[in-house]
């Protein structure tokens, strides 16, 4: 598919050559670097010259593109191309008598280049030579029917001749040739955008959208790569022109639906979403999305009853097993919240947080095995998961397997040395175990991390109090 949408990229970058040419390249300082390389290594030839011409014509650099395009001319006499760009690159420093002499020379090397028909008219037309450059605009066209650049051109002057009928075959077929190419813009940014080219996918659909200011398409994608930029305004700016255009284009709302949740704009969004599910009542990544924004509103009920949609649409979607299950837990429905885990771990095995979280619910409920057994599987997916050692350690302490939670807390300390807790949980452990010493320094310690912490000092004062038994308290 990949190989397939890249081809079709340069199919587009062949057919938007017949339509127009001249566009700024985004890729012009590459390529010049590229070429420059390329003759620091050693090599040379007319082809070369020519594509540095190029490069430099497109980076407005005149006098060099003239330069580079003059050796390849004098390597290969007969390049038309150089010769055509040549004269262009004349034309735009004004020096018009060379420019028309070097449209002539390709012209004279191939009568059927209509490029060079339509530039030497547009000399011509700065010159106020206007029957040559009216002549040369309708050669062009005839040579070329897709030659926009032309037909825009004469339409101007049917305009001023007051040729009303000519002006408007003109301006229609102005109108169908834009159309066209703004499609083929729109799909070689689609090519660029699957490359990862997204500085070359912008330019390419803000050019569908200079020709065809109505195109949906390609204000929503571009709206898309703003998103992926992290260009908000920009991406928002998208989003609602396109909205403006088509208020009926689902995807559009859900698009910025997501940007405003990004933006945390909750409001906008859930309004962007119900508008989407009017829309279309059955995608379930919809229901979801507003799901997760209730929840962070504190609606919870309006969250269950978008994740419970969610899986009535999609019984397999893991993730909304998973928030529900978070929710129940949240309101102490410790039933429903264990069932909706232990299913989003059937959907998916490697789902950490699931087993994380199912743990916690099992502690709770006083289900020692099985939350000892949600962690394990949480620790053995994620070992770096530092609360799962905690809370596992606290498990072990119910049962008093005293070398197993000092295991888990030393595992949780060295994942996570600031955790108050662990220290002080494991000095208790050692002190149940006689290990006065370790436990006063884990004591210690969790009174420098948490300074409030009172059962800390309490502890570490008791065991001051053994180290020294024949001290008198005071009265």
């Amino acid at each position: 598919m990949r190989n397939k949408k890249l081809r079709i990229m340069l199919l587009c970058v062949i057919l938007i050559s017949v339509f127009t040419t001249g566009c700024y390249n985004p890729e012009a300082k590459q390529t010049l670097s590229a070429y420059n390389g390329l003759i620091e290594w050693g090599g040379k030839d007319g082809k070369t010259d020519y594509s540095r011409g190029v490069a430099h014509y497109n980076e407005k650099m005149y006098e060099q593109s003239i330069a580079e395009l003059t050796k390849a001319i004098e390597l290969e006499p007969k390049n038309i191309e150089a010769y055509h760009y040549r004269g262009r690159a004349y034309g735009a420093l004004k020096m018009h008598e060379q420019a028309i002499s070097n449209f002539d020379q390709a012209i004279g090397l191939n009568p059927e280049y209509a490029w060079s028909y339509n530039h030497r008219g547009n000399t011509y037309l700065t010159m106020a030579m206007y029957d040559q450059a009216f002549s040369d605009y309708s050669t062009a066209i005839e040579l070329n029917a897709k030659l926009l650049a032309a037909y825009h051109q004469r339409k101007s002057f049917y305009q001023s001749s007051g040729m009303k009928d000519q002006f408007n075959a003109d301006s229609n077929k102005v109108n169908e040739l834009q159309f066209q190419l703004a499609e083929l813009y729109c799909n070689r940014g689609n090519g660029y955008d699957l490359a990862k080219m997204y500085e070359q996918a912008i330019f390419d659909y803000s050019k569908a959208i200079e020709l065809n200011p109505n195109d949906v398409n390609a204000y929503q994608k571009r709206g898309r790569i703003y998103y992926t930029a992290e260009f908000y305004e920009q991406a928002g700016a998208d989003f609602s022109k396109a909205i403006e255009l088509d208020p009926t284009f689902v995807s559009l709302y859900r698009d910025r639906g997501d940007l405003y949740e990004r933006q945390e704009k909750y409001d906008q969004a859930i309004a962007d979403y119900n508008r989407a599910i009017e829309l279309d009542s059955a995608f379930s990544a919809t229901y979801y999305k507003r799901g997760n924004l209730y929840r962070a509103k504190k609606m919870y009920n309006q969250a269950l009853a978008d994740y419970s949609k969610v899986i009535e649409l999609d019984p397999t979607f893991a993730d909304a097993y998973y928030n529900r299950g978070n929710l129940y837990a949240a309101m102490r429905r410790y039933d429903q919240a264990i069932a909706d885990y232990n299913k989003t771990v059937s959907l998916d095995s490697s789902f950490v947080n699931a087993y994380y979280n199912r743990g916690t619910v099992y502690e709770r409920e006083e289900m020692y095995d099985q939350a000892i057994a949600s962690y394990s599987r949480a620790i053995d997916l994620d070992p770096s998961r530092g609360n799962a050692y905690y809370n596992r350690g606290n498990v072990y302490v119910i049962y008093k397997m005293y070398d197993h939670a000092i295991d888990d807390y030393s595992s949780a300390l060295e994942l996570d040395d600031s955790l108050a807790n662990a220290y002080y949980n494991r000095g208790n452990v050692y002190d149940s175990k006689g290990m006065h010493a370790k436990a006063a320094a884990d004591f210690g310690k969790a009174m420098e991390i948490d300074s409030r912490n009172g059962r800390s000092y309490s502890n570490r004062g008791v065991y001051d109090i053994r180290q020294r038994p024949s001290m008198t308290l005071a009265k």
